[in-house]
């Protein structure tokens, strides 16, 4: 686990749009891999001219204004300050405590991914962040789990009191690299399709999400969005009613055409309509799902 690049240029972008990094909490003690001399980003955070050196990232945090810094881990084998087995709840004094939380590449290896996810979210204040990188694709073995958008779109949504403000997809082999391409993934919910990605290339998945309400989380268990859309259409069907927000063509077209013209009739709409592309990286994919996003470019824009 460490910090790494992109995981940098990640949180150079949440520092450049005024994240609080004064009460800090990683998960797992994370070792420094990336640039040596950061006063190309002395614009964003407290950088000096001179070299980072640090084996640790410790340093690194109190250059984005850290005033206090926590890491758990199960072991104590990095000097964590906290140990704490994630598959369990944490300690209720932990809760609405820090600003900022980084996973570094943890949590796709608990277990009880839900628990340790639910007590990231409990432990951040209102108006903190969750920086999180992730296995997205191609990674089998790395870890339990490799996780999608829509989860962290489900997870951090407004019924939990959170809202995703970024979510990048970065090719595994090249977070270490300056010019790694990043891209920009929707909420499937928001553009009324899965997003799918069946490519050959190991990717990560980067996420910036922020805490905007005290609320409890997974009070109810978030579903995929695809699925609420189906079974709203199957009971606004079922009992003749058409909702507000769709239109009396619409609600006939749902109520007497017959599933296999539906099904006929889609796959000549996607086809027309879908921009799909073949990308170096991703395969051949809905351009719309995946935007080239310039992380530089963006993070030395003053």
């Amino acid at each position: 686990m460490g910090i790494n690049k992109s995981a940098l240029r990640l949180m150079l972008l949440a520092k450049k749009e005024k994240a609080d990094f004064s009460k800090m909490l990683t998960l797992g003690r994370l070792r420094y891999y990336a640039d040596k001399d950061l006063s190309p980003y002395k614009h964003i955070i407290k950088s000096s001219d001179s070299h980072y050196t640090n084996d640790y990232s410790d340093e690194l945090y109190t250059q984005f204004g850290a005033e206090s810094i926590d890491c758990m881990d199960f072991s104590d084998y990095e000097k964590a300050s906290i140990l704490h087995d994630l598959n369990t709840p944490f300690p209720e004094e932990l809760k609405s405590k820090f600003s900022v939380l980084i996973d570094s590449g943890t949590l796709e290896h608990v277990f009880s991914f839900t628990t340790g996810m639910k007590s990231c979210m409990e432990a951040l204040k209102v108006g903190g962040h969750f920086l999180g990188i992730t296995p997205a694709n191609n990674m089998m073995g790395h870890g339990f789990y490799q996780l999608s958008p829509e989860l962290y779109y489900r997870i951090f949504s407004k019924e939990n009191g959170f809202r995703v403000k970024h979510l990048f997809l970065v090719p595994a082999d090249e977070v270490d690299v300056d010019s790694a391409p990043w891209y920009s993934v929707p909420d499937p919910k928001e553009v009324r399709s899965r997003i799918m990605l069946c490519n050959n290339k190991p990717m990560y998945m980067l996420v910036i999400a922020e805490k905007i309400e005290d609320k409890e989380v997974f009070q109810n268990f978030p579903q995929q969005s695809d699925y609420e859309t189906t079974w709203e259409v199957h009971k606004s069907v079922k009992n003749n009613v058409r909702s507000e927000s769709t239109g009396v063509l619409k609600h006939l077209y749902r109520k007497h055409i017959p599933q296999k013209a539906k099904n006929v009739l889609r796959k000549i709409h996607s086809d027309i309509s879908t921009g799909k592309a073949e990308n170096a990286d991703l395969g051949v994919v809905n351009s719309e799902h995946f935007v080239s996003f310039d992380i530089d470019k963006y993070l030395h824009a003053k």
